[in-house]
């Protein structure tokens, strides 16, 4: 029966031979030892991630067998907020990006209006200087006119 099950399963033109097969999975058996779990844990126990990753389990205080769907919606979760704080940092650097348009524009008007205001003072200086000029004729206009 169990020939009949490997036969079905595997695809046409392979033959599996049950015999060797028997023989590796027991020599993977035998070379399981006590030493090679030892190493096993205690390369898990240096991992920090690892770790960590028992130490929150611990503190959800899951029964074990909900521990993989509670980290999964942790790490969904996080994913998730992951993305929200991408999308915030998006259009705060939109913002961030069109206030420095805004600035350079203003600092552009700001410039222009310094150069007329130059303009106005040179030009109102000229005045000035073109009135006292027309006080002066008309004093001593009004002198000879005496």
């Amino acid at each position: 029966m169990d020939e009949n099950v490997v036969e079905n399963n595997n695809p046409a033109g392979m033959n599996v031979d049950l015999e060797k097969l028997k023989n590796l999975t027991g020599n993977l058996g035998n070379q399981l030892d006590m030493n090679s779990l030892m190493q096993m844990a205690t390369t898990l126990l240096k991992n920090d991630s690892f770790l960590t990753s028992v130490a929150g389990l611990s503190k959800l205080k899951l029964p074990a067998s909900l521990a993989p769907n509670a980290e999964t919606s942790i790490v969904s979760q996080s994913q998730e907020n992951s993305a929200n704080v991408v999308t915030e940092l998006q259009k705060v650097n939109e913002m961030l990006s069109s206030l420095n348009n805004n600035l350079e524009n203003i600092s552009n008007v700001v410039k222009e209006l310094k150069q007329q205001n130059e303009i106005l003072s040179s030009m109102a200086q000229k005045l000035d200087n073109i009135t006292n000029d027309n006080s002066g004729f008309y004093k001593l206009f009004k002198r000879k006119s005496k």
